[in-house]
């Protein structure tokens, strides 16, 4: 699995934990819309920057984001 693709499937994860859709990851978050729903859709090579906004927006760490995350990246 590609990391984009990973990182897609636990944002969606963590928001439907939290009972959110996407849309309102987007009103938490402090990323535009555009860059919220790209890498919630696997679209777009996340910056480091980016996925903190989005940890911050969905009130998690990086570490609880990360975790689950194949060492090496893939399956």
């Amino acid at each position: 699995m590609q990391l984009e693709t990973w990182i897609a499937l636990r944002i969606r994860q963590l928001c439907e934990e939290r009972g959110w859709t996407v849309y309102q990851l987007m009103k938490n978050c402090p990323l535009s819309k555009n860059s919220v729903y790209n890498a919630a859709n696997g679209h777009t090579h996340i910056t480091i920057d980016s996925l903190y906004c989005i940890c911050k927006g969905l009130g998690t760490s990086m570490e609880g984001f990360l975790q689950g995350l194949p060492e090496n990246g893939s399956d």
